[in-house]
């Protein structure tokens, strides 16, 4: 209840105004705090595997799950289908710490969504909820409403702080309302980076030996572009959607990577990868037909990829 002896309890802090306030019921700041304590959990477990310490990986595991199992008793509402005043970010915070159980998993994605529907959009989070929520909405298989709250233009957002002339963040979704320089909100970059040029780490691999591309392509976007300086140089991802879909591929020396493309004839460059068959390509060992399309799998180089499609399949890539 208390971050520490006889000092504030912050939660999630800088939600928009008219919940700090009080004229609106904000999210209990125990409900939070106990969400990112097992999400601490959750990360020293996968170092703890990392190092190669199985004691202390099963013992932080299991810590982990019984947050988890604290956490759903303490603040899910069976009648409601949410987590504690159902805002805020409560259901993407439990949908990230894997505190809902498999039968309740479809009310809390739907309360989820059907709650920012109804705000047409626009947040109600802080600096805690408000990275929990976009990444917990593409885990759940709504990219596309991540995006539309991403893109939002009206208050709260970050559209708001562009469309009031902000040049860097805001401390607050209020223009009037703290410093205008602040990094308080500054986790929608990592998600461009993860979900819009889809640039994933293999949980098991030291960073950048092993990389996932797997673009989304959502929304009215047209063409993404991200560069990432790691240890071993430099990974660029670009894509491009048109009457065909480009992903242009730079991976560094020593790296391998799992390529995500949408369903079609596949050409590197002007070689043919894929026609319902692999199609041998330097660089490639291998491409994988899934039911959402194709992995490709490179080693390190560039490569660009043309895909020729029906529209219909880049949903969901």
């Amino acid at each position: 209840m208390r971050e520490e002896p006889e000092s504030w309890c912050l939660g999630d802090w800088a939600l928009p105004d008219e919940f700090m306030t009080g004229t609106e019921v904000p999210i209990p700041p125990a409900l939070v705090n106990t969400a990112y304590y097992g999400f601490c959990a959750q990360l020293m477990a996968r170092v703890a595997t990392a190092l190669e310490r199985a004691g202390d990986a099963a013992r932080y595991a299991t810590l982990a799950r019984e947050i988890a199992g604290n956490f759903h008793r303490a603040f899910y509402d069976a009648a409601r289908g949410c987590y504690s005043v159902g805002a805020h970010g409560t259901e993407a915070l439990a949908l990230l710490l894997d505190a809902v159980p498999d039968a309740e998993r479809d009310r809390v994605v739907a309360h989820l969504v059907d709650h920012y529907a109804a705000r047409g959009f626009t947040l109600d989070t802080g600096i805690m909820g408000t990275p929990a929520l976009f990444d917990a909405l593409v885990l759940a298989g709504h990219a596309e409403d991540a995006y539309r709250l991403a893109v939002q233009t009206a208050y709260p957002s970050y559209g708001f702080m562009l469309a009031n002339g902000a040049t860097t963040m805001w401390e607050n979704w209020k223009k009037e309302i703290g410093s205008h320089c602040h990094p308080m909100y500054g986790g929608i970059s990592g998600w461009f980076y993860r979900t819009l040029a889809g640039i994933g780490l293999h949980p098991d691999a030291p960073a950048y030996h092993r990389v996932t591309v797997a673009p989304h392509v959502v929304g009215d976007l047209t063409f993404v572009r991200a560069t990432v300086a790691t240890p071993r140089g430099q990974l660029v991802v670009a894509w491009e959607k048109g009457d065909t879909f480009t992903l242009a591929v730079t991976l560094p020396t020593g790296s391998t990577a799992a390529v995500h493309l949408p369903a079609g004839r596949v050409n590197e460059g002007d070689a043919l990868l894929w026609d319902g068959a692999f199609h041998m390509v330097p660089g490639i060992s291998g491409v994988m037909e899934k039911v959402d399309g194709l992995v490709v799998e490179i080693a390190g180089g560039t490569y660009e990829f043309l895909v020729r499609f029906h529209p219909c399949t880049l949903e969901g890539i």
